[in-house]
């Protein structure tokens, strides 16, 4: 990937002919089925992703992603996305029903 006339990036898939950033964007591209990627990393040229969970295409250039990698990125990109705590049975219990309490006091 080294030549003027080389994509940015090249995704391939499992079942479907490989994508390249001349075609299509990073959004367009089918989300599924991708087996690896390259691309051509700003500072240290052309990377090979593969075996992720997710990939992600921010900052001008893919990444690879496992679960935990993918929740560190979401806080970022979508600041206004919550997580929610799971906890025993006692202890969402009692919060569910206070929460109705509030829900109730609002009417």
């Amino acid at each position: 990937m080294g030549g003027s006339n080389t994509p940015k990036w090249k995704v391939y898939y499992d079942d479907r002919p490989p994508i390249t950033s001349d075609v299509a964007s990073p959004e367009d591209i089918p989300p599924d089925g991708i087996q690896w990627i390259v691309y051509q990393h700003p500072e240290y040229g052309p990377q090979l992703l593969w075996g992720a969970e997710y990939y992600l295409w921010i900052e001008d250039r893919w990444h690879g992603l496992y679960l935990n990698d993918l929740e560190r990125h979401l806080r970022k990109l979508v600041p206004a996305l919550k997580y929610g705590r799971t906890t025993g049975d006692a202890a969402q219990a009692e919060a569910y029903r206070l929460g109705v309490l509030e829900q109730q006091s609002w009417q």
